[in-house]
């Protein structure tokens, strides 16, 4: 089949493009920019296209689907914003995810995409990842950030967009990911602690970690997984889907898995008065993991993976793979 990947530069978007392009498939991976290392990626598969184009060109956009002509859509082009962003650059964070999100699905249409999977956030919950139960797709969405706004807008313009043409839209709510690739393209404010942890165990720098963080991590191959299953899948039940860990737990896991692979001595300590790993959480109040029991139901329980496997494969990727961290 053949499948557009919008934000194809970011991370989750290469680890897409890798299992769709060994799946079989092929691939128009479009970025407003691809760094040197994500083009070195990207150029050895032989059946994916490489286009840079702004989502907000609907000219370029419009261009590059009808050019290609895919049958399926990912569109994962976001600016992940932070605080410093929202008061410096309020009207980009809103025209790139909500305006840009107009533009790729009126593109698809025109080209014949039938099926489209927007990636949208957590961070719709807002404050109730915090309440006490695990957030369900069916509560209502209380954002509490510009970025969490623009998702819930994101979401619902396309819903009505799909209710007025012929394309199937399905969303899927991620939390927050870490794994393969990961770097800094500049659509993230921050990265992830889990690539702060390795950054600084690849340089032999301590890591010192505050207390506190555990949230539902999940791996960057396993969304890849589960967002390939809701491109493909005729046949599913609902319209949004949570995609996370089953259970929250703590960056450290991360640290100590790579002290053991590294077996260099490297360091690193939890809760001094210093740290050097910036979470940006409300780390005084505990995170409840997002409820998944409707993504497990319809694609298996498979599809989640294990948190140590994934662990695991990080630690050894980020050991072969140090200069994604430089």
């Amino acid at each position: 089949m053949r499948i557009a990947v919008t934000g194809a530069g970011g991370f989750l978007g290469l680890n897409l493009v890798k299992r769709l392009f060994e799946d079989g498939h092929e691939v128009l991976a479009i970025d407003r920019g691809f760094n040197v290392r994500a083009m070195s990626m990207l150029g050895r598969m032989d059946r994916v296209r490489v286009t840079t184009a702004d989502v907000l060109n609907p000219g370029a956009i419009h261009d590059a689907f009808v050019g290609f002509k895919p049958r399926a859509l990912f569109h994962g082009a976001t600016l992940t914003a932070d605080l410093a962003r929202e008061m410096n650059a309020f009207s980009d964070i809103l025209d790139v995810n909500i305006v840009g999100t107009g533009r790729v699905l009126e593109a698809a249409l025109s080209a014949g995409v039938t099926r489209a999977v927007l990636a949208s956030s957590s961070a719709v919950y807002g404050e109730a990842v915090f309440d006490g139960r695990s957030p369900r797709e069916d509560d209502f969405a209380t954002p509490t950030t510009l970025y969490g706004i623009t998702k819930v807008a994101a979401e619902r313009a396309a819903l009505r967009f799909s209710s007025i043409n012929e394309l199937d839209i399905r969303i899927a709510r991620i939390t927050a990911v870490f794994g393969p690739f990961e770097h800094r393209s500049g659509a993230r404010d921050a990265m992830s602690p889990l690539f702060q942890i390795a950054a600084r165990a690849l340089s032999g720098e301590v890591a010192c970690l505050p207390a506190g963080g555990a949230r539902d991590w999940i791996g960057a191959t396993r969304v890849a997984d589960v967002v390939a299953a809701l491109i493909l899948k005729p046949d599913l039940g609902h319209q949004i889907y949570n995609v996370a860990a089953r259970h929250t737990w703590q960056p450290a896991s991360v640290a100590a898995r790579l002290a053991d692979a590294l077996d260099n001595g490297w360091r690193w300590e939890i809760g001094g008065a210093h740290p050097n790993i910036d979470y940006r959480d409300a780390l005084e109040r505990r995170r409840f993991a997002l409820d998944t029991t409707r993504i497990r139901a319809e694609l298996g329980e498979a599809i989640l993976g294990s948190t140590d496997t994934d662990i695991a494969d990080y630690a050894r990727w980020a050991i072969e793979n140090p200069a994604w961290f430089q």
